[in-house]
């Protein structure tokens, strides 16, 4: 049995089914999100788990469906591992999309590097090095 529910499904919270150990949760996941990967594997199911497929027929698939070849191939692949639905869905960005985060200690030391480079030189010199 899945511990996956249906993408339709609006009941899930109250189910009393066993669930797999690692199982992932799907209660946020909006609808329009599993609307999403419901067209994406519509798009790719004519070549999932074929053996004999081309790196052309995916190039054609991709084009006729107005995605890159790319992006068809991660969701070709991400399938194919999985064969479960919800390899499709959007990943889910985070809020601080684009800024890496890093470790307090080591912010601590790029923080106390800046210092020492702002006493010793002058706030200049910081700007001219970044």
């Amino acid at each position: 049995m899945s511990s996956e529910p249906s993408p339709n499904s609006s009941s899930h919270a109250n189910s009393r089914a066993p669930v797999e150990k690692n199982a992932v949760e799907f209660l946020g996941v909006p609808d329009k999100d599993w609307a999403i990967a419901k067209r994406r594997l519509e798009m790719i199911r004519q070549l999932v788990l074929v053996k004999d497929r081309t790196s052309r027929d995916v190039e054609k698939r991709a084009k006729k469906c107005k995605v890159s070849r790319a992006t068809f191939y991660r969701w070709l692949i991400a399938y194919e591992e999985t064969l479960r639905l919800s390899s499709l869905l959007p990943k889910q960005r985070s809020e601080s999309l684009g800024i890496l985060l890093l470790l307090p200690a080591v912010e601590d030391i790029i923080r106390e590097a800046m210092e020492c480079q702002v006493q010793e030189k002058g706030p200049a010199s910081l700007f001219r090095r970044l």
